[in-house]
């Protein structure tokens, strides 16, 4: 069974020059990428280096947001 992914809430989330470092990561080209966050490709390399940099995102806003907190209190 294939879980839906909402691709635009994705790319939403990307920051700028996001697509090219991903492409850069994965080690194909911008195309492959756009592509992907379109929903119309497949390559599982492609799809984890998308989710592990979204991840690594993530955690660097959280971490960044948690160190601002800790200074203002």
């Amino acid at each position: 069974m294939e879980t839906k992914v909402d691709f635009k809430k994705i790319k939403d989330q990307l920051p700028h020059g996001a697509q090219t470092e991903i492409a850069k990561r994965a080690g194909v080209s911008l195309n492959m990428i756009h592509s992907a966050l379109k929903g119309k490709c497949d390559n599982v390399d492609v799809l984890n280096v998308i989710a592990d940099y979204l991840s690594e995102l993530k955690e660097a806003k959280s971490a960044a947001l948690n160190r601002i907190s800790s200074l203002i209190d």
